[in-house]
């Protein structure tokens, strides 16, 4: 328990140092982050798409009793997976606005943060006042169970 202390606080403060950084990116460069991970999003489908219809190719030409039904699925799953990456990137172009409005909300909310760091510190502070209530309670009842016979 003793090097184990050393560990926790280790990871509460790299924790809150991440936090830090995290918001910092965020502020700075949330248009770029968000664009890139919707984007990706549509990219990793279409990837997902083309790795499908390669792998179909490769094991499903031949046309048996098991791999017809098998190939089936896989030639129908691809299908789906480009009507699904089409509508993803009209739905995209649709909401641009909103996706422009959501990088301000975030900047904004970034900034908050940044500005009240007590924020930050309201989960360590409730934990460690419920730990010791618990603690507490719990040894309020092993007190007042060794005190008397329970009848």
């Amino acid at each position: 328990m003793v090097t184990a202390k050393w560990a926790y606080l280790y990871v509460a403060i790299s924790g809150l140092f991440v936090v830090v950084l995290y918001n910092i990116l965020i502020r700075y460069l949330a248009k770029l982050l968000i664009w890139l991970s919707v984007i990706g999003t549509g990219v990793l489908m279409i990837a997902l798409a083309l790795f499908l219809r390669d792998y179909h190719q490769k094991n499903y030409v031949d046309i048996t009793t098991n791999s017809e039904t098998v190939g089936d699925v896989l030639q129908y799953t691809i299908y789906v997976l480009y009507g699904l990456t089409g509508l993803y990137f009209l739905m995209v172009l649709c909401l641009c606005k909103d996706i422009a409005v959501s990088v301000a909300v975030l900047k904004t909310a970034a900034v908050i943060v940044l500005r009240n760091m007590r924020v930050l510190l309201v989960p360590a502070v409730a934990t460690v006042s419920i730990f010791a209530f618990i603690f507490g309670w719990g040894f309020g009842l092993c007190y007042l169970l060794s005190c008397a016979n329970i009848v």
